[in-house]
């Protein structure tokens, strides 16, 4: 007969599994009209809140402390910046509170559920499923953008997929199951960080790596090649690679980078070109100009995360550090910066733990990412970092308790 323990290992050992699975491969979906979409992992929340709550024991917190408070003091200024506003009663942007809210609380499951468990297999099998989907995306085959992708990216994304304004073949930016190009970079990312290559790793190891990177470039995030090429040199350096496996490893690269023009990628010229000369990049300016305008005139605690602004002007802030300032004020700008100093800092001094490596290039993803686009705005990604930092303070816990 089972042990209680035991049946607990189970429950959260099947918790965790629905966790990553449904972060990496599903969507979200909207159960009423007007009502703002929700998530598998949304409806799990009171789950994971009860595993939390029957392990939970002092050093849950002392492991992560100086994380956990930053994240804290984000939720309290975004609960007076939305009272101050008058907007505490408007549920799409109380969405953004509650998902701080199970940020916090999937971050301490994790730290739980993920004790000295091996998710390779695993995070092995999830690839495998995303870069099929992707793939099916990519070639449309069987008509999988208007059967499935339409319900990961919008109408006007799945219909325009491939053509330019005048409906002419042009590039593909896969947007996968994030639903956005530069986002699915990241989700990329995430799993370039984690099949990142030991000196002695075998050769289906590389491979996964290398596959992770095409996905990435497939994106063609500008950003996202940018991130790549940070945690790729850094990631060499931590790893102790010789000059010879580093130089054979940019040159796959490059291979990867000239498939994806043979394959009609044109949008990857236009990285050689003037920056400023590109729309996208004006439009973000203009829209950055408007946002620190309007923070100059609530400097300390914001708007609020009043997204009816951005949606009855029709703009994207584009920069999450622009996105917090404008949101909750100088003062959630600084708490923000805190989570990821706290989240890299503490990981960066164990580079060459595992869980610690992963954590400091994902936080550095999030990082880079946030200058031209909003990466923890989005429900997948946040999680994909609560995932990592879980999985960092987890071993952190583990290695007290060993050394005590």
């Amino acid at each position: 007969m089972m042990s209680n323990q035991s049946l607990q290992q189970k429950f959260s050992y099947s918790l965790l599994l629905a966790l990553l699975f449904s972060t990496f491969l599903l969507p979200s979906f909207q159960v009423i009209d007007g009502f703002p979409k929700i998530h598998l992992t949304d409806m799990l929340i009171p789950f994971f809140a009860m595993v939390v709550l029957i392990n939970f024991k002092s050093e849950l917190i002392a492991s992560a402390k100086w994380f956990l408070i930053a994240n804290i003091a984000l939720m309290l200024i975004a609960l007076i910046s939305l009272i101050v506003n008058h907007r505490l009663f408007i549920l799409r942007d109380d969405f953004e509170l509650m998902k701080m809210i199970k940020f916090s609380i999937v971050f301490l499951f994790l730290i739980i559920a993920v004790k000295g468990t091996d998710l390779t297999s695993i995070l092995k099998i999830i690839f495998v499923f995303v870069l099929f989907f992707n793939l099916l995306h990519y070639f449309n085959l069987f008509g999988f953008n208007q059967i499935i992708t339409k319900y990961y990216g919008s109408d006007l994304q799945v219909s325009t997929f491939g053509f330019n304004s005048l409906g002419q073949p042009d590039t593909k930016r896969i947007i996968g199951t994030v639903g956005n190009p530069n986002n699915n970079a990241i989700l990329f990312l995430f799993f370039v960080i984690f099949f990142f290559p030991e000196m002695k790793s075998k050769t289906s190891e590389k491979v996964f790596f290398l596959l992770a990177v095409f996905g990435t470039l497939a994106c063609q995030s500008r950003t996202g090649f940018f991130a790549l090429g940070i945690i790729f040199l850094l990631g060499s350096i931590i790893k102790k690679h010789a000059f010879k496996t580093t130089a054979l490893y940019l040159l796959s690269f490059t291979g990867l980078f000239l498939l994806l023009l043979l394959m009609g990628n044109i949008y990857l010229n236009s990285l050689v070109g003037n920056m400023m000369k590109q729309h996208s990049f004006r439009s973000r300016l203009e829209t950055w100009n408007i946002l620190w305008e309007m923070i100059k005139q609530k400097p300390l605690l914001g708007y609020s995360p009043y997204k009816d602004y951005f949606y009855i002007n029709n703009i994207y802030s584009e920069n999450e550090y622009f996105l917090n300032a404008w949101r909750y004020g100088l003062l959630g700008l600084i708490t923000y910066l805190m989570i990821l100093w706290t989240s890299f800092f503490a990981s960066f001094k164990k580079p060459f733990s595992k869980s610690g490596f992963y954590l400091a290039m994902f936080t550095l993803v999030i990082a880079i990412s946030a200058l031209t686009n909003n990466p923890l705005s989005d429900t997948m990604i946040y999680m994909m970092f609560a995932f990592y930092a879980g999985l960092f303070f987890s071993d952190n816990i583990q290695t007290r308790r060993e050394s005590s």
